[in-house]
């Protein structure tokens, strides 16, 4: 296939449509409403009868038809009829025309009966892992096919990419909605606990009514829950009784406190070893309980709200060289709680800090140590996965009567997703900007240089397919490609 012809017979209008096609789908956080968007602007782009976008999954479902444009489409092919079309099962390359496929292939009964006369399908690929396919059947305008091709071959990177980011949001919100349950399960759960226990279990409202009861407390009052709730004890106990009840729970909520006691009881002997009464000791354990629970409560929020942030804190001692992390930072590092070797300055760094961040985090360190400026840099770490991470840290150095520093006291944060969502951004903008003003070919070729920063691949370049369907021709390398390959 000449690559200069396929330039010049791609119109401009046809360049800028793939640009938008290309945002929107970026911008697309659903796979229903990406496969939508894609399979309504293909099928108004290429003026094909139907187009079908295909997900391939890894899940027991593992094809997915997330949209057909229009329609009506959808119930062209059975569900095991759409597994076909997948090139993990069928793979090679497809005729261009169903009656050209051999009699046994499992495709031409279902193409046929479906009166489809051409068909073009092209995988979508992200990371070399196959997210889906595209199916364009019956083009309205068949000496277009090759321009068409080009289009998608053009479009099936970002397309890929955006399916993947897709799914993986959608997996987000499942794993959401599962937590819900979770949550449900867990208040079942201590509906089942408290259901359980002989100890009387109720909760009150400020005028005394029972809003919650277990069975327990249902039977000390001697009336079934449903003539418990809603009620005061004036309902439920004789009028003695109930006025000092009633004026002990006011008293607890005028104070805002409850009380507790730490209670021991044992037998009492006689000289002979015989029991003759029992003794109590009880203390009031109200403020000590009051101070844990702020303390607990304090570390949760503080928790949670690192989670939240992908923040961590830490705390570094300079004369014995070692750390103590809050929880969140052994996530963000990847660091197993139990590997406390690992909190050792030196050690973290030669296990974790990118190789060619060791040297500056080190040097970044001891400046500041020194007097010089603060410890505040961006650094790459690396998990046991090989996936790497960028990190924010900085901190503040606690000095000794002598102007020496005793400590570090710093925060991290993982900016990872921050720096890919820039960087995603800012390659939008550029391919945006490059598209007007540059043929086919340079926009090729700047795209290949994009995915390769975004990825960080060494090379990357497009192949087109042949009309012969056998033969590869080459259409565009990245720069570095060129580079290499001369």
């Amino acid at each position: 296939m000449n690559s200069s012809r396929q330039s010049d017979s791609t119109s401009r209008p046809t360049q800028l449509m793939a640009v938008e096609i290309i945002s929107e789908l970026l911008a697309t956080t659903d796979p229903r409403a990406l496969g939508q968007t894609l399979a309504e602007q293909l099928h108004e782009l290429t003026g094909a009868r139907a187009v079908l976008l295909l997900a391939h999954r890894d899940e027991p479902a593992m094809h997915e038809l997330l949209y057909a444009s229009p329609p009506r489409c959808a119930t062209l092919f059975s569900e095991s009829e759409l597994s076909g079309f997948c090139p993990q099962c069928t793979p090679g390359a497809l005729p261009k025309r169903p009656e050209e496929l051999p009699v046994d292939h499992p495709l031409r009964v279902p193409l046929l009966r479906a009166g489809v006369w051409s068909l073009q399908r092209v995988p979508l690929r992200a990371g070399g892992e196959l997210q889906g396919s595209l199916l364009l059947l019956d083009l309205a305008e068949p000496d277009r096919i090759d321009e068409t091709v080009e289009l998608l071959t053009l479009l099936s990177p970002p397309i890929a990419l955006a399916l993947r980011n897709a799914f993986a949001i959608r997996h987000s919100e499942e794993q959401r909605q599962q937590a819900e349950v979770e949550f449900r399960r867990s208040q079942a759960l201590l509906k089942s606990v408290t259901e359980g226990t002989s100890d009387a279990v109720y909760v009150k409202d400020a005028m005394g009514r029972y809003l919650m009861c277990n069975s327990a407390t249902a039977e000390f009052v001697g009336k079934p829950s449903g003539e418990v709730l809603g009620k005061d004890d004036t309902a439920l106990f004789a009028p003695d009784e109930a006025r000092q009840v009633m004026a002990g729970d006011r008293g607890v909520m005028a104070s805002g406190v409850a009380r507790t006691f730490l209670s021991t009881k044992g037998p009492v002997h006689d000289a002979q070893g015989e029991v003759i009464g029992l003794f109590g000791i009880a203390r009031d354990i109200t403020e000590r309980k009051q101070v844990e629970e702020a303390l607990r409560h304090r570390g949760a929020q503080l928790t949670a709200a690192e989670v939240v942030a992908r923040m961590g804190s830490w705390n570094y001692d300079v004369a014995t060289d070692t750390a103590v992390w809050s929880d969140n930072m052994f996530a963000i590092f990847d660091v197993d709680q139990a590997r406390r070797d690992e909190l050792v300055f030196r050690t973290f760094v030669e296990n974790r800090v990118h190789p060619d961040d060791r040297t500056r985090i080190v040097a970044c360190l001891n400046t500041a140590m020194a007097g010089g400026p603060p410890y505040d840099l961006e650094y790459r770490i690396r998990w046991r996965d090989g996936s790497e991470h960028v990190i924010d840290a900085r901190a503040e150095i606690d000095w000794d009567a002598a102007g020496q520093p005793q400590r570090l006291i710093g925060i991290v944060q993982d900016i990872t997703e921050r720096k890919r969502a820039e960087a995603v951004v800012q390659a939008r903008v550029r391919l945006s900007e490059y598209a007007f003003g540059h043929s086919l070919d340079e926009l090729l070729t700047q795209m290949l240089n994009e995915a390769e920063l975004l990825s960080g691949s060494t090379i990357g370049f497009f192949h087109f397919v042949e009309t012969d369907q056998k033969t590869l021709s080459l259409q565009a390398w990245s720069t570095k490609g060129l580079s290499g390959n001369n």
